[in-house]
C-alpha cells in the first residue's frame, strides 16, 4: 500500500493535490478516461478512532476522481466506485452521470 501516491511523467515525479497524507492506495487504476485527462483511483482512509475506552484502527475504501493535467484530486466518491468512463469523458455508474 503506498501512503501518497504519484503521478510520474518521464523522470519526474509530482504529488497529487488533494490525497491526504493519511490516507492510502494500492495503486490500482480503476479506469482511465478515453481522452485520458481523468484517472479513478483507488483511495483508502485510515486511521485511528477512541470512544474514550478503546482506540480502534478503522479503514474506508472510496476512491477518488485525478485531474492527471492538474495534478489533484477533483472528487472523492464511495458508491460509485464500480461506475465506468464512456465515450464523452463522464464517469457513469447504474445509468447516472456522475462525473463531470
Amino acid at each position: 500500500m503506498y501512503q501518497q501516491p504519484f503521478i510520474l511523467n518521464g523522470r519526474k515525479k509530482y504529488t497529487i493535490k488533494g490525497y491526504g497524507n493519511m490516507n492510502y492506495s494500492d495503486g490500482e487504476i480503476v479506469g482511465i478516461s478515453p481522452n485520458h485527462r481523468y484517472i479513478v483511483l483507488d483511495h483508502i482512509s485510515k486511521g485511528y478512532v477512541e470512544d474514550g475506552i478503546q482506540k480502534r484502527l478503522y479503514e474506508n475504501y472510496l476512491c477518488v476522481i485525478i485531474d492527471v493535467s492538474q495534478k489533484a484530486v477533483v472528487m472523492n466518491m464511495q458508491s460509485d466506485c464500480s461506475g465506468e468512463w464512456n465515450k464523452n469523458n463522464q464517469w457513469i455508474n447504474n445509468g447516472k452521470i456522475i462525473f463531470p
